[in-house]
């Protein structure tokens, strides 16, 4: 039983489906190529969603295309051959191929799909065999066989070089380079497992070897290109970071030198150019196109694209056989084909690759102005916790229908998506962080130290004789406590009138607001990035919102009787609110509870007065936010730090790569035998 489409909906579907899925296969192919590299320095959720919706779409509508064509010639076969129409199917699977090998700035959108490399192999056997099986079906009447042979070889190489440019830097290929390059030690010995180190530490001495093989010019002396350069080189000794790979304590020296030399301007700019390198690595082409072979094949790609333009427009002159519409299509096929490729030659060219890739004598002719662009978003997420219990938004008819759907967790991921809010990255900050790290690592001598360094979440900040009254803060919670712990302190003291509109003051409180907005907002939403350092964060954070909800209702009831506006919504009323609370250091949360509640809002009261006491607090706060970021960045999984660049970087990740240039990394210890 045949559904009852009206023959109007049959002939228009029957003329412009296959018109429709060219168009829109072009259309995505320029959309990729115009949008693809912009992940890199965008954390916008809607433009990442349609590049990925983009990315997932390209290939299936390309796939389908060809089927259809070769459906649409097998049902014209019964047909007068000699026409031209045919032909131009056969022309159209070609560029199908073409775009089956995807644009140069987006091969893959995650790391997962390059471990899908022999996949893509398959399928450039299968599509090819399909391409080639619609131009066999124009034979030996096809008009337009040589333009049609000639994007076919092009679409070839462009599928293959996609392929391969997947297979590079999946773990296949680049986890055992990696190890090739940097898991041995000077000696050629194996290192030992971290854990292993980490228990065998205490008992045994760990010595770092003084010699150097990396040879690093003075950073604070370089220019832009020269800064790039050096990240090259870096990247070549340091990608085995990656992927869990443990490192030379050779290259550990040469780069602890360096880094405790430089500035915090320069030191950035090396490791955001690192990682820039990192992300067209692992997520485009430019680690295939930047080779001898690879500009060759560009070239005669390019030179083939061109000719296969000139020969069709001589034989569509020639032909009074083709629909108009018919010849617009395939003429924009031809003119995006070659503007888009020349577009991705300027990519590759201006990308971060191609210094460390090309000849110094190419190097001049490289625009400078490639140099001093951002290299990710320079920019962190803020979300803090008060507003995530004021809850000012009302979302309760949103959140009931979620409950229907047991969906609530995504839910609360939207609403924070939606009301969350960013800020720059500013110099101070980066300056701040850097001059944190040089400290420690001027600490930090030998390998022994770095290991205790690294373990370490708070105790270096609170250190001091002035800082004793504080220590609690650090020793009876676990690290997910403390953070909620501080942060809740943190946003009480920032909105305490007392000290709010201090100018002395005003740069470094900000500071801390920053980092600590941050560092909520990773707990919440990208909990997996800081799981190996997470106990059950869950049930604190849930029993801590339950109780200042609590808080909250019980003062509102009291606003309302007394006739006086609620100060729901009003953070710095509800703070106000929360610091009157009497806490005594005999009676903390975390004593006198134990197992009943896992809560540490009264707790945080305690500390926001015992800050406010000091003179110097917002100092004592900076530091202790930049350890805590420190220490679950360092306690992380390097996969998970590998994939941040494709979605607008982190501050994170880059003070985990920092750390490691200054010798605070794991994985550069081994035990001395």
């Amino acid at each position: 039983m045949e559904l009852p489409i009206p023959n109007k909906v049959k002939k228009l579907w029957d003329s412009w489906h296959l018109r429709g899925l060219i168009i829109l296969s072009l259309f995505l192919q320029s959309f990729l190529v115009l949008f693809g590299w912009r992940r890199q320095r965008s954390k916008s959720t809607f433009l990442l969603f349609f590049i990925w919706s983009a990315y997932l779409l390209a290939d299936w509508v390309a796939t389908v295309a060809i089927g259809a064509i070769i459906k649409t010639q097998t049902d014209l076969c019964d047909q007068p051959k000699g026409g031209m129409g045919d032909d131009l199917l056969a022309f159209w699977a070609s560029f199908l191929l073409l775009h089956l090998g995807g644009p140069d700035s987006i091969t893959s959108y995650a790391l997962e799909d390059n471990e899908f490399w022999l996949r893509h192999f398959l399928g450039l056997v299968l599509q090819a065999m399909a391409a080639a099986y619609s131009l066999y079906l124009t034979i030996p009447t096809n008009k337009l066989w040589l333009p049609s042979v000639l994007v076919f070889v092009v679409g070839i190489f462009k599928y293959g070089e996609r392929t391969y440019a997947l297979y590079l830097p999946s773990f296949d290929s680049f986890g055992s380079t990696a190890m090739r390059d940097s898991s041995l030690t000077r000696s050629g010995k194996p290192m030992v497992p971290i854990s292993t180190m980490q228990q065998q530490a205490s008992s045994t001495t760990i010595l770092i070897p003084p010699a150097e093989v990396l040879k690093l010019p003075d950073l604070k002396n370089l220019n832009d290109m020269q800064l790039l350069e050096v990240a090259c080189k870096l990247f070549g000794h340091f990608k085995g970071l990656f992927v869990d790979r443990f490192l030379s304590l050779d290259v550990r020296s040469s780069s602890r030198s360096t880094f405790l030399e430089a500035d915090h301007t320069s030191a950035f700019k090396v490791v955001e150019n690192e990682l820039s390198i990192l992300y067209e690595a692992l997520h485009t082409k430019v680690i295939v196109a930047c080779r001898t072979l690879g500009f060759t094949l560009r070239f005669i790609s390019f030179c083939a694209i061109l000719g296969a333009s000139l020969l069709f427009l001589f034989t569509e002159k020639h032909g009074d056989d083709l629909d108009k519409f018919d010849i617009k299509i395939t003429y924009a096929l031809l003119i995006c084909a070659i503007v888009l490729d020349f577009m991705s030659f300027v990519q590759i060219v201006s990308s971060d690759w191609s210094p460390g890739a090309l000849k110094g004598t190419w190097r001049r002719y490289i625009p400078s102005i490639i140099f001093k662009r951002r290299r990710w978003s320079e920019s962190i997420s803020q979300y803090n916790m008060i507003s995530y219990c004021l809850d000012e938004r009302p979302m309760s008819v949103f959140y009931n229908l979620a409950g229907y759907c047991h969906a609530r967790e995504i839910a609360e991921k939207i609403k924070i998506s939606l009301f969350s809010s960013s800020e720059k990255v500013t110099d101070e900050l980066k300056k701040l962080v850097f001059n944190e790290l040089r400290t420690k690592s001027e600490k930090k001598s030998n390998a022994e130290d770095v290991l205790t360094a690294c373990v370490h979440r708070g105790h270096c900040a609170l250190s001091s004789p002035r800082c004793s009254n504080l220590q609690w803060s650090v020793k009876m919670f676990e690290y997910e406590e403390t953070l909620l712990l501080w942060h809740l302190a943190t946003e009480l003291c920032y909105h305490n009138k007392e000290t709010k509109d201090k100018e002395a003051i005003a740069k470094t409180k900000g500071i801390s607001k920053v980092l600590s907005d941050y560092m909520f907002y990773l707990l919440v939403m990208q909990p997996s990035m800081l799981s190996p350092v997470l106990g059950n964060w869950n049930v604190v954070f849930q029993d801590t919102c339950e109780e200042a909800n609590r808080f909250f209702h019980k003062f509102d009831k009291i606003s309302l009787s007394s006739s006086s506006s609620s100060y729901r919504g009003d953070y710095s009323k509800a703070c106000e609110k929360l610091l009157s609370v009497e806490t005594k250091s005999d009676k903390l949360a975390a004593a006198v509870k134990q197992f009943k509640s896992k809560s540490v809002l009264f707790d945080s009261c305690y500390l926001a007065k015992e800050l406010q006491k000091m003179e110097d607090q917002w100092e004592v706060m900076d530091r202790m936010w930049v350890e805590l970021m420190c220490y679950a960045a360092i306690n992380c999984l390097p996969i998970v730090h590998a994939q941040q660049p494709s979605k607008g970087g982190e501050l994170w990740t880059i003070t985990w790569l920092l750390m490691n240039h200054l010798g605070l990394g794991l994985q550069f210890l081994y035990m001395n035998e």
